[in-house]
């Protein structure tokens, strides 16, 4: 009775390891599936940024106007690394 009372239970041990075993490669599968789909969309705002860092800046009439360019130069580059980090999230 003991014997196969233990048989018993390490049989369903090892159902149940497998059982995780398979859910494991199946969430690893599903993972890698999401992150393929995605890796477009994530060139796309990565080119998407970079053309954000290549706008051309016009050339201000005033000091007062030069100060105000810099610091939408300052902003523009914010911009651009917050859409690459969208895109590393999307991963």
């Amino acid at each position: 009775m003991k014997k196969e009372r233990e048989a018993r239970e390490q049989l369903e041990r090892d159902a149940a390891a497998q059982k995780a075993d398979a859910a494991k490669k199946a969430a690893a599968e599903a993972a890698a599936a999401r992150k393929a789909e995605r890796a477009p969309d994530k060139i796309k705002l990565r080119t998407l940024a970079a053309w954000v860092r290549t706008m051309p800046m016009p050339t201000m009439a005033t000091s007062d106007g030069a100060t105000y360019l810099k610091e939408v130069a300052k902003k523009v580059e914010q911009f651009a690394a917050w859409i690459e980090t969208q895109a590393e999230n999307l991963e």
